[in-house]
């Protein structure tokens, strides 16, 4: 489980960090959504999801296929319940 990046140390941070960002960057996240000032704009800026949705929500929702007028997001039924929650806290704790 993460632990708040300001509590953590430089080295225990960046470790937080590398696995979730690693993740976002082989699911190609940044392609459609921007996250902390970098990537596209064609989703949702997720640098700020932390505050509108907890971590088990955000893991939930890679589940989900979204196909709209807006845009479409594959469903990730293939990530592992640790991998979401992992991309959930990420995504969650940027805000904090």
């Amino acid at each position: 489980m993460l632990l708040p990046l300001a509590a953590a140390s430089s080295f225990a941070a960046e470790e937080q960090i590398k696995q979730p960002m690693q993740l976002i960057n082989s699911l190609g996240c940044k392609g459609c959504h921007t996250i902390n000032g970098s990537g596209a704009t064609l989703a949702p800026d997720l640098t700020e999801v932390g505050t509108r949705m907890p971590p088990q929500e955000m893991a939930n929702r890679l589940l989900i296929e979204t196909n709209s007028p807006a845009g479409f997001m594959p469903a990730y039924h293939w990530l592992t319940d640790e991998q979401r929650l992992m991309i959930g806290q990420y995504l969650y704790l940027l805000e904090k």
